[in-house]
């Protein structure tokens, strides 16, 4: 990637996906069934979306390497490899900082490569 400054980009797949399914493959990959509560959509929800990533393609030279299945298999095997270091962190819903405690044991590292 080359350097570009300041500019506002949108890093994404180039294809839509449902959040629907994405519960499903993370509930299969956690082995759990989540709770879900479906209510009606709020007025400025859209039926689909998805990021149009030329800007970062023309810029930056930029272009997704990893489909969303496969990081979040990627993501859950990290989260399991890494989970002494992340139980310690807490979400302060107040203030918005994350906090940790305890010994700072910092997680295996992962690549954006496959």
């Amino acid at each position: 990637m080359k350097p570009l400054g300041h500019e506002a980009l949108n890093l994404g797949g180039d294809r839509p996906v449902m959040l629907s399914s994405i519960i499903d493959q993370i509930a299969q990959l956690v082995g759990r069934q989540p709770q879900i509560e479906h209510r009606p959509p709020h007025p400025a929800d859209v039926s689909a979306t998805w990021a149009n990533i030329d800007k970062a393609r023309r810029l930056l030279e930029w272009s997704p390497e990893v489909f969303v299945e496969d990081g979040l298999q990627r993501s859950v095997e990290w989260y399991r490899k890494n989970r002494e270091f992340v139980l310690p962190l807490e979400l302060d819903s107040v203030a918005k900082r994350i906090r940790v405690y305890g010994s700072r044991k910092f997680p295996e590292k992962c690549s954006s490569k496959m």
